[in-house]
């Protein structure tokens, strides 16, 4: 998978999209600190394109990572946000309802204090947020009040 990746890195120059996406992506969120770059990657692959582009931030030991996805990358995760739902157990939480007006779904473990919040913007643009130590609760405060989720769906 590494060097799957490092080969995507590579010959993403040529395509450059995944730049113009992690400027949608603030590099300020409240007290947390980027860690790095935005990194990222375009993909075509006989004709089908595929952008990725992440963020990460930590504090103390709070950490999560911000990814925006279009094209073939966004089409998977979209398809597992059907109908609402609710599953609730001693070791994970998954929703999947509205959220700011797009479907979404909070995957969240108990145990680990971590987990996934998947937002479906568009057929083919998703946002990605993965974190660590963190509440679903802080994680939509933070989604909520730095990213515009209309912006990036109409980028």
């Amino acid at each position: 998978m590494k060097k799957l990746l490092i080969f995507f890195l590579f010959f993403s120059f040529l395509f450059a999209y995944y730049e113009k996406m992690c400027t949608l992506i603030p590099d300020k969120i409240d007290s947390f600190e980027l860690q790095g770059r935005c990194e990222g990657v375009d993909v075509n692959s006989n004709g089908i394109k595929g952008s990725q582009a992440v963020k990460s931030f930590v504090k103390n030991t709070k950490k999560f990572n911000i990814h925006l996805l279009s094209g073939m990358f966004a089409m998977q995760a979209g398809e597992s946000l059907g109908q609402n739902l609710q599953i609730n157990t001693d070791d994970v939480k998954i929703e999947v309802k509205d959220f700011e007006g797009f479907k979404s779904m909070m995957s969240y473990q108990k145990r680990q204090k971590g987990g996934d919040f998947i937002i479906l913007l568009a057929p083919g643009k998703v946002m990605a947020v993965e974190f660590n130590n963190m509440k679903p609760e802080e994680v939509k405060e933070i989604v909520k009040k730095y990213l515009n989720l209309n912006k990036i769906k109409n980028f």
